[in-house]
């Protein structure tokens, strides 16, 4: 199981709270299921699991139903299928070969990444559980020899020199060295954090580690296989996951994860000599030594990159159909790049001829492993959560055609105009022959992925385009065409005017039925009839000022005279739209009638305002009874004040509340009044 982007953190601290509590809920026995990692599974008995015993269960969608039991055989042969077929599966858990496909629901075993022994014909799997190598023989199918590693195994090497198996444990950070003779671990090499995949150089006999994490994040070791050590570090970018080595020119490719890139290492001098940006989340890589390129599977862009290893640059990118190439590997036999699926288990192939996808085969819970035994062509699928191995023949469907785009010129033809149907199409046995259903009137099938016509008949149209090979595959896809009318013919219409200043704007506005067309000084319209109107300009008079237009075949033209009238006032406007689109008014005194009548009302108002205020100075203020005594009495107001209120009478005392002060001169004091004032009454 290699941990991927996001999980590293989440996967630790879930392991320390399983340390914590797994001695009181796991003391006797663990759940039906896969055990523990790490330490704690070595803490406990092996779980007791029922013989694997062939089901009803068809498995996943696509895969065969599940055999009798009286099916379970020796050696697994070829198909002889054209379609892609699960032959065998072998349970690794019992060591059991059944006939076809096979879901383990209850297993022991945890089968990681595959790797081929062309020296003893074998096939190396790597298990999180248990025995951690396992030989496969390619004769027989069967485990032949398990030897020990180290804890959670996962990227694979071959020596094929010294005949040693290289295997990445994940969480012990260290190399198993394992011999193929012997079955049995000749050296452990310690490395940097969480080493994940293994690459053999044949030329320097190195052996180089991805490091994902820990102190060197982002670093490749590199172990010498002459003392079994440790003699170096590369740095590359954010965490490297995948290494491929390219015997053609030496170097190595790995897959920088978090960064989007692949980094290319020179194997004479290891260091860096090309990064290579790729989609995104690389996570696996394939050699393809025939056409000397470089697979590259990216997890989150659902795509598989193409490099080639000569310019080190991006020659295509394939589509995989939305599927997530968790793991590539290469058959040099057929020249195609098989690739796995690690979320929606299914599996697929490249042809590197075309760089078009094809399914495959849909089986298992989750395939984490992929190699081809060139002796039998088989493909081996090592499926992490059933336990098992699959063994399937791909056929010869890959080969079939596949249509990447079939599509006329424009989705909308208009009628008696040429379009063109166009079908890109590749891969297939031999020469593709085409033909075509569904064409317009006007439009002839033919053989050819090109299809010229001039359709003759309104509507929509759907079309199908059928592609065969020499081998009698067909492959089919549609297409939809709207075919409408051709569009009627316009004349111009323009307007032209005499009289007016230079700067002056004017407009017309043309009618076609009830709608405006304008206001514009031309127009293009089809053969019909028409009204048009002058809008107003200040201080002119436009002749003619309406009239209607006739467009017969022909465009038109119609002068517009503007004089001066009596009642224009001020220069003429200049040039200028308004809301209405009538011309601008005149002005008077260098004022427009708004600003001149905003005027006014200023001058008004401020003239209004002053004249309140005069007759308000001249006004005595007003009398409050019982205040004064009447004129010409003593202390009284002088003459002209004016006569008191009718029956008014001097108060019996002094002067009321609220006087606020002495009273007036000559005031006669009244009952408990004031005295009078001393002296002479003031001047």
């Amino acid at each position: 199981m290699r941990i991927q982007k996001g999980q590293w953190h989440v996967f630790a601290a879930v392991s320390v709270i399983a340390f914590l509590v797994a001695g009181a809920a796991f003391a006797s026995s663990i759940p039906a299921g896969r055990s523990p990692i790490g330490p704690l599974r070595d803490s406990f008995p092996t779980p007791s699991f029922p013989t694997p015993v062939p089901g009803p269960s068809p498995g996943p969608p696509g895969a065969q139903p599940r055999p009798a039991a009286s099916e379970i055989l020796g050696p697994c042969t070829a198909s002889g299928s054209a379609a892609p077929t699960i032959v065998c599966t072998l349970v690794l858990d019992n060591n059991s070969l059944v006939k076809g496909y096979y879901l383990n629901e209850f297993s022991t075993s945890f089968p990681t990444q595959l790797v081929y022994d062309s020296g003893k014909g074998q096939i190396f799997e790597a298990n999180g559980f248990g025995p951690n190598l396992s030989a496969i023989s390619a004769s027989t199918n069967k485990i032949v020899a398990t030897m020990g590693g180290g804890d959670s195994p996962y990227g694979l090497a071959y020596d094929g020199k010294l005949g040693e198996i290289f295997e990445a444990n994940q969480f012990d950070d260290n190399i198993t060295v394992l011999n193929d003779t012997t079955d049995s671990s000749v050296a452990n090499i310690t490395v940097n954090g969480l080493p994940t995949e293994v690459a053999y150089d044949t030329a320097t006999t190195n052996v180089y580690v991805t490091n994902s994490v820990g102190d060197d994040y982002g670093n490749v070791s590199i172990l010498s296989t002459v003392n079994n050590s440790e003699i170096g570090n590369i740095t590359v970018q954010e965490s490297p996951t995948a290494i491929v080595y390219d015997n053609a020119n030496e170097e190595l490719y790995v897959a920088n994860s978090y960064a989007d890139s692949v980094s290319v290492i020179a194997g004479a001098t290891e260091k860096v000599v090309a990064t290579v940006g790729v989609g995104e989340e690389p996570y696996a890589l394939a050699y393809d030594s025939g056409r000397g390129e470089i697979f590259v599977g990216n997890l989150n862009s659902n795509n598989v990159t193409v490099i080639n290893d000569t310019t080190n640059s991006v020659v295509a990118n394939v589509n995989t159909s939305d599927l997530s190439p968790s793991v590539l590997t290469y058959d040099h036999a057929t020249g195609e790049v098989f690739m796995a699926n690690y979320t929606e288990n299914d599996t697929g192939v490249i042809a590197d001829a075309t760089n078009l996808y094809f399914p495959l085969v849909a089986a298992g819970e989750e395939i984490e492993g992929l190699v081809v035994d060139p002796t039998n062509g088989f493909l081996y699928e090592a499926d992490s959560e059933s336990g098992a191995l699959y063994l399937v023949d791909p056929g010869t469907e890959a080969l079939s055609p596949l249509i990447t785009s079939f599509e006329p010129t424009a989705p909308t033809a208009t009628l008696g105009t040429s379009t063109t149907f166009t079908t890109t199409a590749a891969g297939g046995a031999g020469a593709l022959s085409y033909a075509y259903t569904g064409l317009p009137a006007g439009c002839t099938s033919a053989d050819s992925s090109t299809i010229p016509c001039t359709p003759t008949t309104l509507g929509t149209y759907t079309s199908k385009v059928f592609v065969n090979d020499t081998a009698a595959h067909s492959v089919n896809a549609t297409t939809t065409l709207k075919v409408v009318p051709k569009p009627a013919a316009t004349y111009g219409i323009a307007f032209t005017e005499t009289g007016l200043p230079s700067s002056t704007a004017w407009f017309i506005t043309l009618k076609v039925g009830t709608s405006s067309v304008g206001p514009s000084t031309s127009f293009s319209e089809p053969n019909g009839s028409y009204s048009y109107t002058v809008d107003a300009v200040s201080g002119y008079t436009a002749s003619p000022s309406s009239g209607p237009v006739t467009v017969n075949g022909a465009a038109q033209s119609i002068p517009i005279t503007f004089t001066a009238s009596s009642s224009k006032i001020g220069p003429p406007p200049t040039k200028g739209n308004n809301s209405s689109g009538s011309s601008s008014s005149g002005t008077i005194l260098g004022l427009s009638p708004v600003d001149l009548l905003v005027v006014l009302i200023v001058i008004v108002a401020v003239v209004a305002t002053v004249a309140a205020l005069v007759v308000r100075g001249r006004k005595p203020p007003a009398q409050t009874g019982g205040m004064y005594p009447p004129p010409g009495t003593p202390g009284g107001p002088p003459p002209g004040w004016g006569a008191p209120p009718a029956g008014w009478a001097p108060p019996p005392q002094g002067p009321p509340p609220g006087w606020g002060g002495p009273p007036p001169p000559g005031y006669p004091p009244g009952p408990g009044g004031p005295p009078p004032p001393a002296g002479p009454p003031p001047g």
